[in-house]
């Protein structure tokens, strides 16, 4: 509902990239029929509550988190994504249905699996 960062992430897109913004409700059945074909996909969300609420309406094998930034409730985990302990929960419980969550801020960096770790390890 954002037009602002619908039209930045568009702008952002590179050429041969195709943007699909949705609700996470409106997600799942794109994501089912996406899984039929041979391209790649990239999800993003805004939070981790979100990345819960889309496992349960397209149960996903991999989670990157990354550039979850500092608020009330929250601690530093690593580099510069901070989780609150209900996040790092939530994130715990889905390693429990199987997704592969990891901590990784961009693509060249190596991805972190031991989390959460003391402040800046």
């Amino acid at each position: 509902n954002d037009a602002f960062a619908r039209h930045i992430m568009q702008a952002a897109m590179p050429k041969g990239i195709t943007l699909a913004v949705d609700s996470i409700a409106g997600a799942g059945p794109i994501l089912n029929a996406a899984a039929q074909d041979a391209h790649r996909w990239l999800v993003l969300l805004r939070s981790v509550e979100g990345a819960i609420r889309l496992h349960a309406v397209f149960p996903f094998k991999t989670l990157n988190v990354g550039g979850v930034g500092m608020a009330p409730g929250r601690r530093l985990v690593w580099r510069s994504i901070s989780l609150s302990p209900d996040e790092i929960a939530a994130l715990r419980d889905l390693q429990t249905q199987g997704v592969d969550v990891y901590l990784q801020m961009t693509p060249g960096e190596p991805q972190k699996r031991d989390w959460p770790v003391t402040d800046q390890g």
